[in-house]
Formats: structure tokens, C-alpha cells, sequence
């Protein structure tokens, strides 16, 4: 691809992918910012069904169990 054809591309690709930001969908309550932990539990293949516990500082614990592919996610909000 031509540097001049590339830079068009390019130019094209940020115009396009700014028109998409933002919008559609209700808004959250004021301040909230949901915060979830995620991850992949793997040793070489994935770790299915295991238990993955989050420690807070707070001393609160919360606890969810890893998919068939390994992967696990804690919404520590």
C-alpha cells in the first residue's frame, strides 16, 4: 500500500472509529463506576471450574468460580 493511500486509510479508520464513541444506553447512577476483577486461571490448559477468591483491603472476601475456558471475573465495585 502506497504511503499516500495508507494515510488516507488511516485518516479514514479515526474519522470512522470517532463516530462510533459514546451515546445509546441509559447512564449509571451518578459516581458509580462498576470495577470487576478478571482474569484467565491456566497451568498450560485452563483450570475449569475452580474457585477464585478475592481478598479486599477492607477485609470483605468475594468468591466466583473460573468457566470452561478458565476465565473468572469479580465485580469488586
Amino acid at each position: 500500500m502506497s504511503g499516500l493511500t495508507f494515510g488516507r486509510a488511516s485518516a479514514f479508520l479515526v474519522i470512522a472509529l470517532a463516530a462510533c464513541g459514546g451515546g445509546g444506553g441509559s447512564p449509571g447512577p451518578a459516581g458509580f463506576i462498576p470495577r470487576v476483577m478478571q482474569g484467565t486461571a491456566a497451568t498450560g490448559a485452563p483450570i475449569v471450574n475452580a474457585a477464585v477468591t478475592v481478598f479486599c483491603g477492607s477485609g470483605e472476601k468475594k468468591t466466583t468460580t473460573t468457566g470452561s475456558d478458565g476465565s473468572y471475573g469479580v465485580d469488586v465495585t
